[in-house]
């Protein structure tokens, strides 16, 4: 699981070589736990205040609505994928994919959180995400943002490529991803396991 945690918690792999990218609030003995926090400006990767549709057509039908202007197509994209998750798994990836390749053709969402969060949901879901992290990056989608270079290292180090996971949080330092705190919060997590990793070897 990875976990964005305010208590810093670790990262737990989860088994069966399995990757799971998951989000977790945690205060002082409370956990707020969602796969949805941090991808909205509001805590919130929610679905918007409108009457939500109910059907695939009516999501197609709100998408060429908001592709003509009419309402916020990332929000829509949103609230079609998470709607999505009654779906069968191969219904849900067909519409990540689809709503990642049309946010990512267009430079204005380029650093829309929202955006960014799709594609961890995307990557999850793909048996490469380090290839799909390392695409963003290329493209200039979410390099803004601390959560794509914690996402990247975490799925590079559940591969045991330490060396690659150490220079994604360098590189999400370097290029000053936001919020830079728990970035190097994250780095400091990932270079005490790696040094309690060196203590365990004989």
């Amino acid at each position: 699981v990875f976990t964005v945690s305010t208590s810093l918690k670790l990262p737990i792999m989860a088994s069966h070589g399995r990757k799971r990218f998951h989000v977790e609030t945690r205060a002082r003995g409370k956990d707020v736990s969602s796969s949805q926090n941090e991808a909205l400006p509001g805590g919130a990767f929610a679905r918007s205040a409108a009457p939500q549709p109910k059907s695939i057509a009516d999501f197609e039908a709100a998408l060429t609505r908001a592709e003509s202007g009419g309402a916020d197509v990332v929000q829509v994209w949103t609230d079609f994928a998470l709607w999505a998750k009654r779906l069968s798994r191969t219904e849900q990836l067909s519409i990540l994919r689809r709503a990642c390749r049309s946010l990512a053709g267009e430079n204005r969402h380029a650093q829309d959180i929202r955006q960014l969060r799709l594609w961890v949901m995307l990557a999850d879901k793909e048996s490469r995400p380090a290839q799909i992290f390392q695409h963003l990056e290329a493209r200039g989608i979410g390099t803004n943002h601390a959560l794509l270079y914690e996402a990247w290292a975490h799925c590079l180090e559940a591969k045991h490529d330490f060396e690659g996971a150490a220079d994604a949080y360098r590189r999400g330092l370097t290029s000053l991803a936001q919020p830079q705190a728990r970035l190097r919060a994250r780095r400091a997590d990932f270079d005490e396991r790696m040094r309690q990793r060196v203590l365990r070897t004989p």
